[in-house]
């Protein structure tokens, strides 16, 4: 054989290795009818100081949460969000609530109203081809607002956060060990997050994650009354990305929150570590 036959076969030989290498999604890839299964487990130890006497808290909790994709455009995806299991066990404000969607002897107390109404309850839900959240009405939003406040509210407010976590488009020119930052700003709160690729094994990305959300929010609470909240709260996480869908695989994470409410003439600050697993499936 030939120099040049040799060559010629070199490269075509590159060129199929090359095409045959799965590349990086620019957009998330999903299909119509697809289930994602969102599995968390969440740890929670907080302090909240009113009145000069601190209050310890301690939160466990498991959900499952499903997201059913109904419809695909050319701008994004309808998904169908649904909570369909939760089991918590909170300790705190002198008392202890547990509650489990699966067992009735287990759904009383201040948390069952609010946490009831949510199981296997669906709400529609619109994201972009980056995976980005599309912002409801504001009168939907009043109106689900209308639903359980307090502890229940606390703890089923999260029906968009697994869904926000679920996609991460990676840029497809970073290398292991490379970094890149992603900031957003809403509402007063800045949101930093730096990712680093640690390693690739096929078409999976192993990342780790640091992030820090800082600022002041203006909130509404019971009756009306407005209170302002400055937080900054830092977070380290590993996650798992697919490269060619942009779908999440697993994360897991801590934050270490830090916050202030001020309510009229009151201060109440507060300090929490929190320890989360997801798992996409």
């Amino acid at each position: 054989m030939n120099m040049k036959k040799i060559i010629l076969l070199s490269t075509i030989s590159l060129g199929l290795i090359n095409s045959l290498q799965a590349q990086y999604t620019s957009k998330v890839v999903m299909k119509q009818g697809q289930l994602i299964t969102a599995e968390v487990s969440m740890n929670m130890t907080a302090t909240q100081t009113m009145q000069d006497q601190p209050m310890e808290m301690k939160t466990d909790a498991v959900s499952v949460q499903t997201f059913k994709i109904i419809a695909v455009s050319e701008n994004g995806y309808t998904l169908l969000s649904t909570l369909t299991k939760m089991k918590l066990n909170f300790d705190g404000f002198g008392q202890k609530q547990e509650y489990d969607s699966e067992n009735k002897e287990k759904q009383s107390g201040m948390l069952a109203g609010p946490l009831n109404e949510k199981i296997n309850k669906s709400d529609t839900i619109q994201i972009d081809l980056t995976g980005a959240l599309i912002e409801k009405p504001e009168s939907e939003k009043k109106d689900k607002k209308k639903g359980g406040r307090g502890m229940g509210m606390m703890f089923g407010s999260n029906e968009t956060a697994n869904l926000e976590t679920a996609f991460l488009i990676i840029p497809s020119d970073k290398k292991v060990g490379e970094k890149w930052r992603i900031t957003k700003e809403k509402d007063g709160i800045k949101n930093i997050i730096e990712y680093t690729i640690e390693s690739i094994e096929g078409n999976v990305v192993h990342l780790s994650a640091k992030q820090q959300v800082k600022g002041t929010k203006v909130g509404e609470g019971q009756g009306g009354m407005q209170f302002t909240t400055t937080m900054n709260n830092l977070s380290e996480a590993t996650l798992t990305v697919d490269k060619t869908t942009g779908l999440v695989l697993s994360k897991t994470d801590t934050t270490r929150t830090d916050s202030k409410m001020q309510m009229m003439d009151k201060e109440i600050p507060s300090t929490s570590v929190v320890h989360t697993t997801t798992v996409y499936k």
